[in-house]
């Protein structure tokens, strides 16, 4: 795979993520043993760091406080190779946090996300350290930001003549993105945020199909939507297709499964691949996150993505399946 000087810009959240996986069964109204386990996280941050282990020219702009939490989440960004210059410290804030509760078998139960912080970022700072983005550039946006900052986002990556590629992170937070989404070249949902965004019920493929409709009404370019362990389903205005996911010897941990599979997009995406080809890279970095214990899983190199696509994808025809 050969680098490319396309500029990767992800906008969004930053937080500390605190782990709780139950050591037994979990009961409800009592107290559960647990591991726990602190890391950095947030979508656009988690995003940057794969990104930062495969390419070059990867930027966060995002918003952290003034305490201590900010500060070591920034220096850590930049010890990956993450410029970070873009993002805003607001001095009368705190850090975001994330609290998230496994099962013993690694599944998430619940989550609590303290992220008043975003709601704090004053718009007109926040978008001049987005002057100047080289056009063409990728931006990654997410929804941890407030709406009106995500809609002007939106129309200054428009203006650039940027690749813009939006995760909607929940379904509560799927509901903040415009009604209008013209020049959005990907959107990536799951299956629960389909359904909120295309108003209907997803039960089966075919649902994913008339919901994808919807959506590439509002000016989409092409939709991908995750299934977890069915998989996931494309769709643009030239075809819809399911595609199989790849085989997997143990599931570890599902955390951070989203935002691999986004940054592998946004990869292949740099490389100049199709945007199948760059869809498959996705689903090889997700598959490759849940097989271990780490959000940002250390030791995914860009070769390694490679050689689980060519494991898993030998047989293309059989993996890709048109919806009809």
């Amino acid at each position: 795979m050969s680098r490319q000087n396309k500029k990767i810009y992800c906008l969004g959240g930053a937080n500390i993520d605190c782990k709780f996986t139950a050591m037994n069964a979990i009961h409800p109204g009592t107290s559960n043993p647990v591991v726990s386990h602190s890391s950095f996280g947030g979508v656009a941050r988690n995003v940057a760091e794969n990104l930062s282990r495969w390419t070059q020219d990867v930027h966060l702009q995002t918003a952290v406080g003034g305490d201590p939490a900010g500060q070591v989440l920034l220096s850590a960004a930049r010890e990956c190779g993450i410029h970070v210059e873009r993002s805003l410290i607001l001095e009368y804030a705190n850090t975001a946090h994330y609290y998230a509760v496994m099962d013993q078998d690694g599944n998430l139960q619940v989550a609590y996300a303290d992220m008043g912080i975003y709601d704090q970022i004053p718009t007109d700072l926040f978008m001049k350290n987005c002057e100047p983005w080289p056009e063409k550039s990728l931006l990654f946006l997410e929804t941890n930001l407030p709406s009106n900052l995500i809609s002007a986002l939106i129309q200054a990556g428009q203006a650039h003549q940027c690749l813009i590629c939006i995760d909607p992170v929940s379904v509560h937070k799927a509901g903040k993105l415009p009604p209008h989404l013209e020049n959005v070249f990907l959107i990536k949902p799951n299956q629960a945020e389909m359904a909120r965004l295309s108003g209907m019920d997803i039960a089966c493929l075919r649902d994913c199909r008339q919901a994808g409709y919807r959506l590439l009404d509002r000016g989409v370019e092409n939709i991908v939507i995750s299934l977890g362990a069915s998989g996931y389903v494309f769709m643009n205005k030239n075809q819809c297709r399911h595609v199989s996911p790849p085989r997997i010897a143990e599931i570890k941990d599902v955390n951070g499964a989203g935002d691999a599979f986004c940054a592998g997009i946004i990869y292949g995406l740099q490389q100049n691949y199709s945007i199948m080809q760059a869809c498959e890279i996705g689903a090889a970095a997700a598959a490759l996150t849940i097989q271990s214990y780490q959000t940002v899983a250390h030791d995914i190199s860009a070769s390694c993505l490679q050689t689980s696509i060519d494991r898993h994808y030998l047989n293309r025809e059989y993996s890709h399946a048109a919806i009809f």
